[in-house]
């Protein structure tokens, strides 16, 4: 026969079971950042916040595969480059997402693609300096790399072709992948026009068209390498989104089963802010961008 002092521990022990367990969950559901480390690695992605340590995967992989069977494809923006200004920093933003989303919401005809455009005529840096060491790299391991972006195509401002703005940019770093495909610019008519233009190869750089249109990255990714007839047998992809690391993955899947794919989350950016931003300035620059973007979609309707 159980005590009752017994009793009273045995249920104390169960209450405490379960605060602890109430505890745990709370902390889940406040804590996003464990629930997005938990996808990633149900995904399959690495996440890595230096370029040293993809050259250290890529490596690995040069184990099983020759570098010309490899195909490394490297995000722009929050990866390559990203805008040097306050209000552009990743932590900037994630500090004020939700002004950032407030005025998605209020410009809902603008594609953000067409707000950050704007923001793109603002001197860029490097993310990492490491990120030229290992293009070289991997050019010298003969592996086959481009840019990627969700950059709009067409005609921008005083841009004949939005594409030349991002060219010019990666070539003023030393980043060049033009020589990596003998075809050097063409349109990827296979997809859907968006906003009067197709999705782009020029010059090394792959463009998808914008975030709203209605392609993404894993699908233009496949419908490029249909155009150039190449069937690589490893796809490296390396993001700062895992949305879009998840969607190649998907696509390439689908389309070639055979090629293994590699998704690498690259976090450097979000390593780097040297000066803060209020709230309002903040949204006082991204009003004035998305502002931009909407008189450039007026414009555009009544011509």
């Amino acid at each position: 026969m159980v005590s009752m002092a017994g009793s009273a521990s045995m249920k104390m022990g169960k209450v405490f079971a379960v605060f602890l367990s109430l505890l745990y969950l709370s902390v889940l559901v406040k804590d996003t950042k464990i629930f997005k480390q938990m996808e990633r690695f149900t995904k399959g992605f690495t996440i890595v916040e230096k370029m040293s340590a993809a050259q250290e995967q890529m490596d690995d992989l040069l184990k099983s595969y020759k570098g010309e069977d490899i195909l490394c494809v490297f995000d722009i923006d929050g990866t390559l480059l990203q805008t040097d200004f306050p209000a552009v920093y990743v932590p900037n933003i994630a500090q004020h997402m939700e002004v950032y989303r407030t005025l998605a919401r209020r410009y809902k005809q603008v594609d953000p693609t067409l707000a950050y455009m704007h923001a793109l005529k603002l001197p860029q840096r490097l993310v990492e300096e490491d990120s030229l060491k290992l293009i070289q790299h991997l050019k010298e391991k003969n592996i086959k790399t481009i840019a990627f972006t969700a950059t709009l195509t067409g005609p921008f401002e005083n841009y004949q072709r939005a594409e030349t703005l991002r060219y010019a940019q990666l070539n003023q770093y030393g980043i060049n992948f033009e020589h990596t495909f003998a075809e050097k610019d063409f349109l990827l008519t296979n997809c859907p026009v968006y906003r009067s233009n197709y999705p782009s190869f020029y010059r090394g750089i792959l463009f998808s068209n914008g975030v709203q249109g209605t392609t993404t990255k894993g699908t233009v990714l496949c419908t490029f390498l249909k155009t150039i007839d190449w069937t690589p047998k490893c796809v490296v992809f390396i993001d700062d989104r895992v949305k879009n690391l998840n969607d190649a993955k998907k696509s390439l899947r689908v389309q070639y089963p055979q090629t293994q794919f590699v998704g690498i989350e690259y976090q450097g950016a979000c390593r780097y802010c040297p000066q803060t931003v209020s709230a309002e300035v903040f949204k006082q620059f991204w009003s004035e961008c998305f502002q931009s973007a909407a008189k450039v979609i007026i414009w555009q309707n009544k011509s």
